[in-house]
């Protein structure tokens, strides 16, 4: 008898187009094989659009409504004035967080919260925990919108975090993984597919480092002084690095990872077919 599969999604912001071009063949032969499914940030938007039956959706999702100035305005120089001096002026956040929930409820791209309701695939959503400064994979319901703004709030880009229970979270990907090892080991019975569609080398973070420092400022500023201490700290981490000591996990990269905030359609084009490949090539 095959083994059920437990999907554990990254976060990779736009990248997470790869990540929907592979769900979309995982849909197709082995949606029935599926028991739960951890998402972090744009990893849980296509997760929840697997879970409602609408595999081809965050296609559209992403290529036509994130890859606008709706969502990433790119006013970069500005929203870091606004974070350090300017707080209380009507500068914009660089992302616009309520643009995604509105998309998501009012489009095209509008979740089937009917089917989603019948599904009994269990669904976790990621998110960090501004003041404990450590990522929780929530329930997916109840309050399912305010999880899934949570996880892709985007770390320092957005201003405002978002209430949950009596804790404020911010995106899941803001921090290394550090919790996915124990869920791994919870489902050792089962296959797990890793997917991790955007990712930094090394060289890269040595040469971005002065920038990943005003990113933990911008945390520190805006969150707390832990979450922006540990964002720093944990940056040269990779917990996840040792996939390969697990018999039971199936380790699927991005090979044309570009930015996370890429909007060049032709690249978010060739990244999701990218994808559709790489599921294709799945035998599970």
């Amino acid at each position: 008898m095959k083994k059920d599969i437990v999907l554990i999604l990254r976060a990779g912001g736009m990248m997470g187009i790869f990540t929907a071009g592979v769900l979309e063949e995982i849909h197709k032969k082995y949606r029935g094989r599926i028991h739960s499914i951890y998402g972090s940030s744009s990893g849980a938007d296509v997760g929840v659009y697997f879970l409602s039956n609408q595999p081809n959706v965050p296609y559209i999702f992403f290529k036509k409504y994130l890859a606008s100035k709706d969502f990433i305005r790119g006013n970069m120089l500005l929203y870091a004035l606004k974070i350090f001096l300017l707080k209380k002026s009507t500068i914009q956040d660089y992302i616009d967080i309520e643009y995604v929930e509105r998309i998501a409820k009012e489009s095209e791209c509008a979740i089937d919260l009917p089917t989603l309701e019948q599904t009994d695939i269990q669904f976790f959503i990621k998110a960090i925990n501004t003041t404990t400064a450590k990522g929780e994979y929530l329930p997916a319901q109840p309050h399912l919108f305010d999880k899934l703004k949570a996880s892709s709030q985007t770390g320092p880009f957005s201003s405002r975090a978002i209430q949950l229970g009596d804790y404020q979270y911010i995106d899941g990907g803001t921090l290394p993984a550090d919790i996915e090892r124990d869920i791994i080991q919870e489902h050792s019975d089962k296959t797990v597919i890793y997917i991790e569609p955007g990712y930094t080398s090394l060289l890269s973070k040595i040469i971005l480092y002065p920038l990943h420092l005003v990113a933990g400022a911008a945390l520190a500023t805006l969150f707390s002084k832990r979450l922006g201490k540990r964002y720093v700290q944990d940056l040269w981490k990779d917990p996840m690095k040792d996939l390969s000591t697990f018999d039971n996990v199936v380790h699927i990269k991005n090979a044309h990872c570009y930015s996370g905030f890429c909007t060049d359609k032709e690249k978010l084009e060739k990244v999701y077919r990218h994808g559709r490949l790489v599921g294709e090539k799945l035998e599970l």
